[in-house]
């Protein structure tokens, strides 16, 4: 009887530590490395180094000359993402190719795990982003308008502060900074995902269903992160960055692979109700005027309705589409609710 006790109270010893081990491990998620010098590492050449994993997606932010010290906050697609010094008393975060950082000392570089989607900024507020997630170092990069899309990367808490990493689009390519205390708006439905573009180019259109129905938007690229809004019947619904901001438009699912959870992503909607214009209206490529704008329905011009809230549009923003009078193919987009 005595050794089934103790047999028994091994048990559960195990599956204490178990446990114990397994939150520690959660804790150790690559996003709590966001704000962390623990990792070094010394740059072997002089390069340019960008906002983002790509050279060619992302704006460049300065660069750095060869055996400079970085720390190494997590890698991506090859990339490490870095935290490096500007002058000695301001810092910024940065990604630079991993075969270029040499003498990697405190620790292993994780992979970064993302766990956001689509976020817009609050109607109500406009926020800034910076540089890095530390007060007495940071920088702004720029202001961030009310209404502005961009896609939430991961979020944590540091120094009491609420953070969120996002990225966004500029007329200089995507950027990524830091916003301190977000105050942003979720789809509703709340579930959205972050995609990444798997082929060379991939077309994007204003409605599922490709050139035969509607006009061509533009493209996405290999390696891009765009957001999942909704998919089905083989169509994603998606927004991507562009020099003239964030857009909404529709590709192929094949072209994207999802890498963060899809569990509970909505079909695409297709309400068809009818309706017309009753006096000009500008039409936008998403749910508010912070977004570019893509057409102008004039009085009397007919439209089909496809929906206002649940993910579609904004309070007082209608989801519709039309046909375009000069090409006479579909396009969707949003406008003010009349």
């Amino acid at each position: 009887m005595e050794v089934k006790k103790r047999t028994n109270l091994r048990v559960v010893s195990w599956l204490i530590a178990t446990i114990m081990i397994a939150m520690l491990i959660t804790m150790m998620s690559p996003t709590s490395y966001a704000a962390s010098r623990t990792i070094t590492g010394w740059t072997l050449v002089g390069q340019a180094i960008y906002t983002g994993p790509s050279t060619s997606l992302y704006t460049q932010i300065g660069s750095l000359n060869g055996g400079s010290q970085v720390y190494i906050l997590g890698k991506e697609n090859g990339w490490y993402h870095i935290l490096y010094e500007v002058g000695g008393q301001e810092a910024a975060n940065a990604y630079i190719p991993q075969n270029t950082v040499t003498l990697i000392r405190g620790g292993t570089p994780h992979e970064e795990v993302f766990t956001g989607g689509q976020r817009n900024i609050s109607l109500s507020y406009a926020q800034e982003s910076w540089t890095c997630d530390e007060l007495s170092t940071r920088v702004k990069l720029r202001n961030l308008v009310p209404g502005q899309g961009m896609t939430l990367l991961y979020e944590y808490s540091h120094n009491t502060y609420p953070i969120a990493f996002v990225e966004y689009s500029t007329p200089w390519g995507a950027e990524r900074g830091y916003i301190f205390l977000p105050v942003t708006q979720i789809p509703n439905p709340a579930v959205t995902a972050i995609a990444r573009v798997n082929i060379p180019i991939a077309s994007v259109f204003f409605g599922p269903g490709g050139s035969q129905y509607y006009d061509f938007q533009g493209s996405v690229f290999e390696d891009e992160l765009v957001t999942l809004i909704r998919e089905s019947q083989g169509w994603s619904w998606i927004e991507y960055n562009t020099p003239s901001g964030r857009k909404r438009g529709y590709t192929m699912s094949g072209n994207i692979t999802a890498i963060t959870s899809t569990y509970g992503l909505e079909a695409i909607s297709q309400n068809n109700t009818g309706g017309y214009v009753s006096s000009p209206v500008t039409v936008y490529v998403g749910p508010n005027s912070s977004y570019p704008s893509i057409y102008t329905l004039f009085t009397g011009d007919n439209l089909t309705y496809r929906g206002s809230q649940n993910g579609l549009g904004a309070p007082g923003w209608y989801y519709i589409e039309f046909t375009d009078r000069y090409t006479g193919k579909g396009k969707k987009g949003f406008l003010v609710a009349q």
